[in-house]
């Protein structure tokens, strides 16, 4: 039996894509947890994300659009990952959330112009 190198790249591609969105996770949560302590005990609360890569929480008080930034990335890269579209579009200036850029793909896959294909997202027809 041989295995296909393309093949075996992309499963460990779409793996290693789903440890990131599972750590992701987890750090989200961990931060929360540490807020809500820190909250109770009058403390000042420092995120253990070290990355720098999070807006702060005054700029994302401003409203931004999320559809067109979606769609721009999926038009310029194909298929794609939640956490691929959001930081692509992070990488431009856009501060997408997760939660509102699934909801954006499920309106989106419901009007038919996305189509899901496991985690990842494609437009069906990018012809505008």
């Amino acid at each position: 039996m041989t295995i296909d190198p393309k093949q075996l790249a992309a499963v460990l591609l779409e793996m290693a894509q789903e440890a990131q969105n599972a750590s992701s996770y987890a750090n989200g949560l961990s931060d929360g947890l540490f807020a809500a302590a820190a909250a109770l005990d009058g403390d000042a609360f420092v995120s253990n994300d070290n990355s720098g890569s999070r807006p702060s929480t005054a700029y994302r008080i401003k409203k931004q659009p999320t559809q067109g930034p979606v769609i721009e990335a999926l038009k310029a890269n194909g298929s794609m990952s939640v956490t691929s579209i959001i930081k692509w579009a992070r990488a431009r200036g856009h501060d997408l959330l997760r939660p509102t850029v699934k909801d954006v793909l499920e309106r989106l896959m419901k009007r038919g112009l996305v189509k899901a294909n496991g985690q990842r997202y494609q437009l069906l027809d990018s012809d505008d």
